[in-house]
């Protein structure tokens, strides 16, 4: 060896090519799967939220379905509360008319209809409902008096 010479390695043929070559020729196919991939996710993002709005407006007229049928059910209690009040009173009216003398009392308020020898005397204020409404109410109580007497 020669003194004052350095020993380099031999440098090997190669070809040098820029980064930016070398990059942009690797992610042409890499961004084409990525593009796709991406499509994909997005398009399934879509089709998800699509399901969901649906899903969110047919549970919104259930709800509201479910609000109309409960309204309505409970305007069929009242009317039923109503109907059965009646029946209560209709049957009420039912034994007290089995029953002659509560027929006959109530001919002679209502009818003005008299037992010989009576004389019956009517004031404007009188009212044929009330009338019988509170004769019918003294007539029960003293029935159930009459009954708790006899027990």
């Amino acid at each position: 060896m020669k003194v004052g010479v350095s020993v380099r390695p031999k440098k090997r043929n190669k070809k040098v090519t820029p980064l930016y070559a070398k990059s942009s020729s690797k992610k042409r196919p890499h961004h084409s799967k990525q593009s796709a991939r991406q499509w994909l996710v997005r398009g399934l993002l879509v089709i998800m939220g699509v399901i969901c709005l649906t899903s969110l407006f047919q549970i919104r007229r259930t709800q509201q379905a479910t609000a109309s049928v409960k309204e309505e059910m409970k305007a069929a209690e009242a009317a039923l509360l109503s109907e059965e009040n009646n029946l209560a009173y209709l049957k009420d009216q039912e034994t007290l008319l089995e029953n002659e003398d509560y027929v006959a009392k109530l001919a002679r308020s209502r009818f003005y209809l008299s037992k010989d020898d009576e004389i019956i005397f009517s004031l404007p204020e009188d009212n044929d409902s009330k009338q019988a409404k509170a004769f019918n109410k003294a007539y029960l109580k003293e029935q159930e008096n009459a009954q708790n007497q006899k027990q």
